[in-house]
């Protein structure tokens, strides 16, 4: 029988130690043999396994650390005693101090309930105010004591003044937020998350960074990347839209986490008050100017120009000229799928479906197996089927004209052609037509018929509200 040092010595101690499947094995097996374990050791197993539960991806060089099945080779050679020295082994991570960095200008609204939130697990928290005239600084001042301010004027470059923050943070790793962003949740799990990669073995060669989840008004984004460690030369790059980079241009590596940031800042109303989508169109052409080879700003200002409802086809101008830059240097490829699906949601919003052909292409090209082209094939299919017979459908109503006066030997209060017209109608989703037929329905035997179809999905819809 093959022994723990012996297995662990001809593979990496990493490729078990951030495996969640691994972990729930481990579990399962000691519950299963009824394997006495002490309180602590099942207090720290079941940690271990809702802080790796945080993770829901990863760039592809450290897939392997997260999802490989190696361990399976070995199962029959683990001993229970076995399993319990290597969780202890993954369980020495030393704990990690976190400073949260602040960029701010006119967040009266805002200020208080976000700094509020990270006082649950910041050690230390720094804004940067670049010139608001509300009382934004007003109520740091008076009620965040502990908070550290500093101030500078606009320059037009949140880059910049991120980087100030980063030089000024007294801790290693830093978390970067917007004041309109809120940690929900389990967000307080975030330093015992960090702990586990702080001395990550694969993160020698590339800094690792961390993606919280974004959730936008009930869009969920994981790939912006938010958390990282000052000590490996990291800076943020870009006048808008700033990304983290490596000052060393070494490929980053990046965790993304469950772990989820509210951000309401593209509410409606708090976007126009605040002209973001003009201020933001600004620096984006600027940036075009400065750096027309990279992908990301024809990206995000297609973006800014589609939500201010410019002309169409300039939108899509704009995005298709980032798509002729993937091959060139400097671009990054989540931003080519981005314009892709962006182009795609405007292709069906204007109904262009010749465009929304070539952009499912293009997808299915990139990625194979992508479930966002087969999503816009069924849009495109239903949309196009759909559009034709409802234009078919309509001619015909126009063409028939008057029903009163055509000969009809089926029923004398036109019951059938009215209830039939009120199906094709809710079958498009057009209801007001559809109630305008069934409520000139005159045969009890139709109307008990429709009632028999209406009544299910009333239960139905009653069902679904009440989630």
């Amino acid at each position: 029988m093959l022994t723990l040092r012996s297995i662990t010595e001809s593979i990496d101690i990493d490729y078990f130690k951030f495996n969640l499947n691994f972990h729930k094995y481990i579990e399962d097996k000691l519950k299963q043999d009824k394997f006495k374990t002490t309180k602590e050791f099942k207090k720290n197993l079941k940690r271990r396994i809702q802080l790796l539960s945080c993770i829901n991806g990863t760039c592809p060089d450290l897939l392997k650390f997260f999802i490989n099945d190696d361990y399976t080779n070995y199962q029959e050679d683990f001993t229970n005693e076995d399993l319990v020295d290597l969780v202890n082994k993954f369980s020495d991570d030393e704990p990690i101090k976190l400073s949260v960095n602040l960029i701010v200008y006119n967040e009266e609204r805002c200020i208080e309930r976000c700094l509020s939130s990270l006082l649950t697990f910041a050690d230390e928290i720094l804004v940067l105010d670049t010139g608001s005239t509300d009382n934004t600084t007003k109520i740091i001042e008076e009620k965040f004591p502990q908070v550290k301010l500093f101030r500078d004027k606009w320059r037009k470059d949140f880059a910049y003044s991120r980087n100030i923050l980063i030089d000024k943070s007294t801790n290693d790793w830093i978390l970067s937020i917007d004041a309109d962003e809120t940690p929900i949740d389990e967000f307080h799990l975030i330093k015992d998350v960090i702990s586990l990669f702080n001395n990550f073995k694969a993160d020698k060669d590339h800094p690792l960074v961390f993606s919280p989840t974004i959730d936008s008004l009930g869009q969920k984004i994981n790939t912006t990347k938010r958390i990282f460690n000052k000590t490996h030369e990291m800076k943020f790059d870009g006048k808008i839209h700033e990304e983290i980079v490596s000052k060393n241009e070494k490929e980053i590596n990046y965790i993304m986490l469950s772990l989820t940031l509210s951000h309401d800042g593209y509410h409606p109303d708090v976007f126009k008050e605040k002209n973001k989508a003009e201020r933001n169109t600004e620096i984006l052409e600027k940036m075009i100017k400065l750096e027309p080879n990279k992908i990301r700003w024809y990206y995000f200002l297609g973006r800014e120009k589609n939500i201010l409802g410019h002309d169409i086809d300039e939108c899509i101008k704009i995005l298709k000229s980032g798509l002729k830059l993937k091959h060139t240097q400097n671009s990054i490829e989540n931003f080519y799928y981005n314009i892709l699906t962006l182009l795609a949601k405007i292709s069906v919003s204007h109904k262009k479906y010749d465009l929304l052909k070539e952009v499912i292409e293009l997808m299915e090209y990139e990625i194979p197996n992508s479930l966002d082209a087969f999503y816009f094939k069924l849009i495109l299919e239903n949309d196009s089927v759909m559009s034709d017979k409802f234009l078919q459908i309509n001619n015909m109503v126009k063409s028939i004209g008057d029903i009163s006066n055509k000969v009809n030997t089926i029923d004398e209060t036109y019951s059938h052609i009215l209830h039939t017209l009120g199906l094709i109608y809710l079958s498009f989703r057009d209801y007001t037509r559809a109630f305008y037929y069934f409520n000139q329905i005159q045969s009890q035997k139709n109307i008990d018929a429709i009632k028999e179809i209406l009544l299910p999905l009333k239960n139905e819809i009653d069902e679904f509200m009440k989630k």
